[in-house]
C-alpha cells in the first residue's frame, strides 16, 4: 500500500459485503455513491452517512470563515 490507510478506508474495508469492496476498490463505483454502496448492515450505513455529512458540514464552514 502507498499511503497510509485512514478512518473511511479502514471502515469501508470492514463494513461493506465482499462484493461491494471489490467493486468499490476496481473503480466500478465511487465510495460517495449510496444508492451503490452495500453495506453488512444498515447501522454502518447510517453511521457512514453522519461521517460524510459531518465532514462536509465541517469544511463548508471552516472555508467559509
Amino acid at each position: 500500500m502507498s499511503e497510509e490507510p485512514n478512518f473511511k478506508r479502514i471502515f469501508l474495508d470492514t463494513h461493506h459485503t465482499k462484493e461491494c469492496k471489490q467493486k468499490l476498490w476496481d473503480g466500478d463505483i465511487d465510495m460517495y455513491n449510496l444508492e451503490e454502496l452495500k453495506f453488512c448492515m444498515e447501522r454502518a450505513k447510517k453511521v457512514y452517512v453522519s461521517y460524510l455529512y459531518y465532514l462536509s458540514t465541517n469544511l463548508f464552514s471552516s472555508l467559509v470563515l
